[in-house]
């Protein structure tokens, strides 16, 4: 995860592996975007709140680190210095 943290670039890491992730285009920004703010008005009265690309997650199960377009963390927010 030091190599992540210096890179210029985001990476994922899956089975030990890593994996440069490509750009977005704009018509997948503007997705990412709508999806964004469809989800902050749905969960305006809950504890939930969406989280864009820029949210590097880790997922237990399968050991994947990545950054997904859109995410969602409801209460407290759990952080993992390996992820």
């Amino acid at each position: 995860m030091a190599l992540e943290d210096q890179s210029e670039t985001k990476n994922e890491f899956y089975n030990a592996e890593i994996f440069a992730m490509s750009g977005g285009a704009p018509q997948h920004n503007d997705i990412s975007v709508n999806v964004i703010a469809a989800l902050k008005l749905k969960l305006q009265d809950t504890t939930c709140r969406p989280q864009n690309s820029d949210q590097r997650i880790r997922i237990p199960s399968n050991s994947l680190v990545t950054y997904p377009d859109a995410s969602i963390v409801c209460g407290e927010r759990q952080f993992d210095e390996t992820a």
